[in-house]
Parts: C-alpha cells; structure tokens; sequence
C-alpha cells in the first residue's frame, strides 16, 4: 500500500518536473522576444530618424532625384494615356433599322434618258447603254489532207498603146507569156484610152488579177510579159499588152495539207471563249461603281469569221479573225432602288427607305431592246430598311448627357443598337463624329 503511494507520488513528482520545465521553457522563449520586439520598436526609430536627418541634412541628393524623375514619368504617361484615348479612341454603333420582306410582284420599265421615279414618268427609272467591240486572233496548224487542184494567181498591168478609146475586154480574156502559158482574167475589165499629147501616144494602163488556165506547179512562174492571143492578126496585137505586177503563185496539184472544216470550226470556239472572257473584263472596268448590268441585260453577238486560207484551200496554217459585239444597258443602283420604294410603298416614301438586296432579289427581264435603250423587268423577294438621321444621332451622342436607351428612343426608325467600345474598358463616348462609326445591320431574308 505503502509502496504503491510512493509510486504514485514519484509519477506526480516526474510530471510536476516536466510542466514545470516545459513552463520555463515558455517563459524562456517568451521574455526574449518581448525584449527584441521592444527593442525593435525603439531602436528603429530612432536610426530612422537619424538616418533620415542624414538623408536631408548631410546632402544625400540622389535618392530624391530618383524619386523625383518617377513622378514626373507616371504623371507623364498618365497624361499621355488619357490624351492618346481622347484622341484615338472610338466607337462602334451597330444600328439594325426597321425593315420588312416583300415578296409581291412588281413590273418595272426602263428608258435612255428616261426620267426618275420621283419625277413620276412613263419609265420607271432611266438608264445608260453600253456598247463595245473585241477583235481577236488565233493561229494554227491545218489538219485537212486532200488530193487536190490549184491554179496559180497573181497581178498584171494591163497597157493601152493603141488609142484613146477605152477597150473592154471580157470575162476569161486570155493572157500568154512567151513560152506559151496562157492566164485569164476572172471578170471583166475595161483599158482606158491612150493619152494623145503632140501628135504621141502616152499608153494609159490598169492593174488586174490573172489566174491560170491549167491547175500545176508549172504555172509557178516569176515577173513576165504576155501578149493577148484573141488580138493576133490584127494591129491591136502589138499594141494591147501586159507586164506582171507580183510574180505568179499557188499553183499545185497532188495531196497536200488544207484547211478543214474541222480546222475551222475548233478556231472559232477557241476564238469565242477568249473574247468572253475579254468582254467580261472589259464591261467590268467601264462600268462605273453606282451602276449595274443585270443579268439578262446584256449580249454577245459575233461576226463572220475571216479565214485566211479560206476552208478546204491548200495551207500549212490557219489564220482566223473574230469580232465580237457587246451590248448592255446599265441601271443606277440610287433610281433602281427609289423605283422599287415607289413601287411598294408609294412616291411619298420614295426617300423614307432603300433596298438593302439590289444584288439578291429575283429579276427577270421580260424584254429589252438595246438600240432604243429599253428594258423592262419582273421583280420580287424585295428587302427594305428604312433610313435614319445618322448626322444628327452621332450629334446627339456628343452633345446629350443622357442614358443612351433615352437618345436612342428619338429614333423610331431603328430596332436595335450595339455600342462597341475601343478600347473596350474606355466607356467614354469620342469627342469627334469622325470617330463615332456607324454599321448597318440588316436581317436576313
């Protein structure tokens, strides 16, 4: 029993030992510090002041000239900021105005210098004619192989030594050169007369083709004399002759390369896609900006053809010739749009609203005629906006210092406005009306 208290004892003995040390452990730790914090109250203030006292009286100067150069830069660049936002900020106004779809019917007309349709005439509204030509070339080999004839042709002179009366010679008059070879004309021709001057004949002379009477390269032959065989046996025969002009060419007989039909015809389509592509260009740069050419409105039309050899002639090559006509008639975007107005909503609203689709809406031309500069067309699926005083609603903003829905509420003409800040966080409205943007928002159709 005893024994037992004494161990009882002891244990309360060891844990008395221990609070008691872990206390002066805590005071320990704690009576330091409240020693250092007071010191610490103390002692900076004091070096603090002296320091300080050094700093301004012992001439440390530098440490405020730094101090000093950072304020004036922050004001400077805080200047700087706000005077590059007034100036360069700006403001986007997303405007989605009143608009109605209308998919009605309306017929339209038309006219060269034909009145507007404010001016209320016969036309609807009046337009401009277009008009221009492209030539183009194409070059190829001929395809064609034909056993064929040819006769050489060329040019000669034909002189008069015999009298001054003019001497007709007819169709397939034959022309004979020294060896023999005989050349006729192809159609009839008249020498004039001789001049007579002092008793002397001046020969007088005409130029004409010949061709030869034979197929044959034989025929082939360069600058001769001939005589004319229908005049031998009477004085005439000496005095009527002829020298060449162009030596004499083409004459063949035998297989040879020609000109096709084929030949022919794959040049024309080769001919006809350059100038439409041509024309296309071209319409697009003489068309001015505030006109346009409606489908339908326009037309291509070619001339014949110029073939050099002609089909089915000996050539190696083809030379072909088109020309191509183009015609349009032009409307004005600002007269075609016050017709429609007109047309929908009555003269009265002619300048009250615009068609926001010009490029969309379903035209048809019914008929045209580009020499009196008519048209007339069917039109429907037509989408209108109506207009709103811009100037004065970018004037409003500068000038009224009111919520932004009660400004917007004097425009009964406009559904819904967004308000785009740059930058987004500046919500100041610019000081200029140049800087005040305005975006027309159309609905779809």
């Amino acid at each position: 029993m005893f024994g037992k208290n004494r161990k009882i004892d002891s244990l309360e003995n060891t844990a008395y030992s221990a609070r008691k040390k872990i206390m002066n452990d805590v005071v320990s730790r704690i009576e330091p510090l409240k020693s250092e914090t007071v010191y610490k109250k103390e002692r900076p203030i004091k070096s603090h002041a002296y320091n300080l006292t050094r700093f301004i009286f012992v001439g440390n100067f530098a440490g405020k000239k730094k101090m000093a150069v950072f304020a004036l830069a922050a004001v400077l660049i805080v200047s700087g900021a706000w005077l590059f936002l007034e100036k360069f900020s700006w403001l986007t106004l997303k405007i989605t105005p009143h608009q109605e779809f209308l998919k009605e019917e309306v017929i339209l007309k038309g006219k060269k210098d034909g009145l507007s349709a404010d001016r209320q005439s016969l036309f609807d509204f009046p337009v401009e004619t277009i008009g221009f030509k492209i030539t183009e070339k194409d070059f190829r080999p001929a395809t064609g192989e034909e056993e064929i004839k040819e006769k050489a042709r060329g040019q000669i002179v034909i002189y008069n030594a015999f009298s001054s009366e003019n001497q007709v010679l007819v169709k397939r008059t034959r022309f004979e050169t020294p060896d023999g070879k005989i050349y006729r004309i192809p159609g009839q021709i008249t020498v004039p007369g001789a001049e007579i001057k002092d008793g002397k004949i001046i020969p007088s002379s005409v130029e004409t083709e010949v061709f030869a009477d034979q197929p044959g390269e034989e025929y082939n032959i360069g600058l001769a004399d001939f005589t004319i065989p229908g005049f031998k046996g009477t004085a005439r025969y000496s005095k009527f002759y002829a020298r060449s002009k162009t030596s004499m060419e083409g004459g063949f007989t035998g297989t040879a390369r020609v000109v096709s039909d084929k030949d022919a015809e794959e040049a024309k389509i080769s001919l006809k896609n350059k100038l439409a592509e041509k024309i296309n260009q071209e319409y697009k740069k003489q068309i001015p900006e505030d006109l346009i050419l409606l489908e339908g409105a326009s037309e291509i039309s070619y001339e014949e053809a110029v073939f050099t050899p002609t089909i089915g002639k000996k050539s190696d090559n083809l030379a072909t010739d088109l020309t191509a006509n183009f015609n349009g008639i032009l409307i004005k975007k600002e007269y075609f749009s016050k017709a429609l107005v007109k047309a929908y909503l009555g003269l009265d609203s002619i300048n009250s609203a615009a068609v926001a689709n010009l490029d969309q809406i379903n035209k048809n031309v019914i008929s045209r005629d580009f020499e009196k500069g008519e048209i007339v067309l069917k039109i429907n699926n037509v989408h209108l906006a109506w207009h709103f005083d811009e100037l004065g609603l970018k004037n409003d903003l500068l000038a009224k210092d009111e919520p932004f829905n009660e400004i917007f509420k004097v425009y009964d003409k406009i559904e819904r406005a967004e308000l785009i800040f740059w930058p987004s966080w500046w919500r100041k409205i610019p000081n200029s009306a140049d800087r005040i943007k305005i975006k027309i928002i159309f609905d779809s159709f």
